[in-house]
């Protein structure tokens, strides 16, 4: 089963407490990439109040979201590698 829009796998909260090795990598770039289709379609109210939460951490204003979202996107690519395994989790 896939999510709506996105094509990857979809995330079950249940399983997430035992998975251990790979199942658990995979769980983490299922939900970075959760975090990033949100955050690449959120509205211009909530990339402000994202960018100001960043900036308040230290993060210049002008690349905070950016930043933000192609972190998560690398880390999401990471995790769905790590243990030696690849996991489909992109579109």
């Amino acid at each position: 089963m896939t999510t709506p829009h996105t094509n990857r796998p979809t995330f079950d909260p249940d399983v997430t407490s035992t998975a251990t090795g790979a199942e658990s990598c995979q769980q983490t770039a299922i939900l970075l990439n959760l975090c990033h289709d949100f955050l690449t379609t959120a509205s211009p109210a909530t990339r402000n109040e994202l960018r100001q939460f960043l900036t308040n951490k230290g993060i210049a204003p002008h690349t905070a979201v950016g930043w933000l979202i192609d972190m998560l996107s690398l880390r999401a690519l990471n995790a769905s590698t790590c243990h030696g395994h690849t996991h489909t989790t992109t579109p």
